[in-house]
């Protein structure tokens, strides 16, 4: 009995730490994405966990435990795999160096976190950003002048670090897309000494080099080197040389030159760099006018009125891009960490919607915006892609020599940009029937997006693997099958129903041209009303309709029997589809005027009011064929051959 009340009173490792293993946790907790609902996320799994009675190991209890047992490792383990498995593959990467379920849910809570910086900057560096925040800009846009009188009242900002990432005003002068730049590095290096070029490093440890490397900025290269003859040997922080990153880039004529200055015992000194070189260049390939506005506007509404609630609109949208432009001014001129949370917040709203004229303005107000990471580790134009906001997207002209550095690396899954463009979610094919209509001409749009971002990728970013093992091209297979499918049914269905019409056309016009009216002479065999101008436009317009039904059948046929690949969409399919309609209205005019000169020849009696209402019944069937495929043709036309819808909008340079 003593013993049986001993071990009655004893809890054993399996009742302190229970184990139950029936549940299917996400029968009862939605999965967490980067863009999810972490708040009801985190109601719902604290709730399931606290009802198992495992709630000690996420809120700390069981974290201070000593005697860590294997029951106590055997739930913890439980705990963290039932997190685990309620995280999308976007998040689970980046938590699963917590070993335990209290670790795991603290990083979690890290990462959710709105007040959460990207830079962990102490005080002064804080203090640092905003002060220098009109030299950043005045190096961003060239302005030497404005820089001048910035370094006149403080000499030593010419060797500050004034952005985040730890760059001086020549770093950033040197890479931008202003026309002033090379003037305003220039001028800068006058006032440094050539220990200065080398010493003055970003996070990365990378010197000013680097960043005329980047957009192959060969008059700024040349000035740095001038400067300093030892710059090409210094290496960044993970032992690369400029003349590695050059050939990363793809820039040949910088690599010639780089090869020339750089030292070949610090090239060839060791095998890494000179094997690292070599791959590298083997993946390689190598206001009145104000007045003159409202005079315009003024002249447009008397003369259409409906104008009005246009010019309303647009008046509001001017209003309203004026006070974001106050706002930003304002927002900007606060700490770097209150700067970041307000306007990261606005950048992403911004993306997700496709409205780049306040991240235009976020940018303008505040360079290092462009840096800023969502919770998936994208920046603003990566986030562009993935929501296929191209507006948005095409702020990346507006930025250096080619945008490369925005485009390149990769997320928390080893995506790189074109993993990115070739993924097609739910939200993504929201957007798109948005932007285009039909499932041939999304498809089209997506083979264009696919087609610009590899624009702004290195060649080895093509076969690159993701965390689930596969390539770009692989990607966008697998997620666009159904799109090809519904294309693929959409033309042959549109291609079976033209081709049918376009067989009767030439049926019946090739029959009119063996059976002429009106009959042929008995002895020499010719047509008997061949001496009326009515009979030349009959055989005209006969002919034609013959020509261009056939040449209709043959277009329709090659969509039939096209093999419907993804890169088919881009151009074949819609030139054949465009010819094939083309020439279909074409075939189905020509038969109404060859039917149209019949009748006059028949029945006219050289009456000529009876063409009125011949071509006013003939005219029907023409208008509702344009009427119902105009607009899809047109559509097509401007997608395929019509201006890109991938270009510069705006002279302002944002980097």
């Amino acid at each position: 009995m003593g013993s049986s009340s001993n071990e009655n009173s004893t809890s054993s490792p399996r009742d302190k730490y229970p184990y139950p293993t029936e549940f299917n946790v996400l029968d009862f907790v939605p999965k967490l994405s980067s863009e999810g609902k972490y708040d009801n996320w985190k109601l719902l799994m604290r709730d399931f966990i606290r009802m198992r009675g495992l709630i000690c190991f996420i809120d700390g209890v069981a974290e201070e435990e000593h005697n860590r047992d294997e029951a106590w490792e055997r739930s913890n383990n439980l705990v963290r795999g039932w997190i685990l498995v309620t995280l999308s593959e976007d998040i689970r990467p980046r938590v699963l160096r917590s070993e335990t379920a209290k670790g795991l849910w603290t990083r979690l809570e890290e990462i959710f976190d709105p007040t959460r910086s990207t830079w962990q900057l102490d005080e002064e560096m804080e203090h640092r950003q905003g002060h220098y925040l009109a030299l950043q800009k005045a190096a961003i846009k060239g302005d030497w002048d404005k820089a001048r009188e910035i370094i006149e009242r403080e000499p030593r900002a010419v060797r500050t670090h004034i952005t985040p990432t730890l760059q001086t005003a020549l770093a950033i002068a040197i890479s931008s897309g202003s026309a002033g730049r090379n003037r305003f590095v220039r001028k800068l290096l006058e006032k440094m000494t050539p220990q200065d070029v080398v010493d003055l490093v970003d996070n990365q440890g990378m010197t000013a080099l680097y960043e005329a490397v980047g957009i192959g900025n060969m008059e700024g290269a040349r000035m740095l080197v001038y400067k300093n003859s030892d710059l090409p040997n210094k290496s960044d922080k993970y032992g690369n040389l400029p003349l590695h990153f050059a050939a990363m880039c793809g820039f040949r004529e910088m690599v010639l030159y780089l090869k020339e200055v750089t030292r070949e015992d610090i090239l060839f000194g060791n095998d890494y760099a000179g094997a690292l070189l070599l791959c590298l260049l083997t993946r390689s390939e190598m206001y009145v006018w104000q007045r003159l506005h409202i005079m315009i506007w003024d002249v447009v509404e008397k003369l259409v009125p409906c104008v009005k609630c246009i010019r309303e609109k647009k008046e509001k949208q001017h209003h309203a891009l004026q006070l974001v432009k106050f706002l930003c001014m304002e927002v900007a001129k606060s700490d770097l960490s209150k700067v970041e949370m307000i306007f990261k917040s606005a950048l992403q709203k911004a993306v997700r919607v496709g409205i780049p004229e306040i991240v235009e303005e976020i940018v303008l107000s505040y360079p290092s915006a462009l840096f800023f990471m969502n919770l998936g580790g994208l920046n603003i134009f990566k986030y562009a892609i993935l929501c296929r906001r191209e507006c948005v997207f095409n702020l990346i002209y507006q930025t250096d020599h080619v945008g490369k550095r925005f485009i390149l690396g990769e997320d928390y899954s080893s995506n790189n940009g074109l993993h990115l463009v070739a993924r097609l979610t739910h939200e993504q094919q929201i957007n798109l029937k948005a932007g285009a209509a039909g499932a041939v001409l999304q498809m089209q749009r997506e083979v264009q997006w696919f087609k610009e971002v590899e624009k702004f990728t290195v060649p080895g970013d093509k076969e690159k693997r993701n965390s689930d093992g596969m390539t770009p091209a692989e990607v966008f297979s697998d997620t666009h099958q159904d799109l090809v499918k519904d294309g693929e049914r959409w033309m042959k269905d549109t291609a079976t129903s033209c081709t049918i019409v376009t067989v009767l056309i030439a049926t019946m016009v090739f029959a009119a041209a063996v059976t002429v009216p009106g009959g042929n002479d008995s002895v020499k065999g010719h047509p008997l009303l061949s001496k009326q101008k009515a009979f030349a436009i009959f055989g005209i317009s006969d002919a034609l309709a013959l020509f261009s039904s056939i040449t209709s059948v043959l277009m329709f046929l090659l969509i039939l029997t096209s093999r419907y690949a993804e890169e088919d969409f881009l151009y074949t399919l819609p030139k054949r589809l465009i010819i094939g309609l083309i020439t279909l209205f074409v075939s189905i005019l020509s038969m109404m005027v060859a039917f149209g000169a019949i009748l006059y020849l028949v029945f006219g009696d050289n009456k000529t009011w009876i063409l009125i209402p011949i071509a006013a019944v003939a005219s029907i069937p023409i208008t509702l064929f344009g009427a119902w495929q105009f607009p899809l043709l047109v559509e097509m036309f401007q997608s395929t051959y019509g201006r890109s819808i991938f270009r510069k909008q705006s002279d302002r340079v944002l980097r």
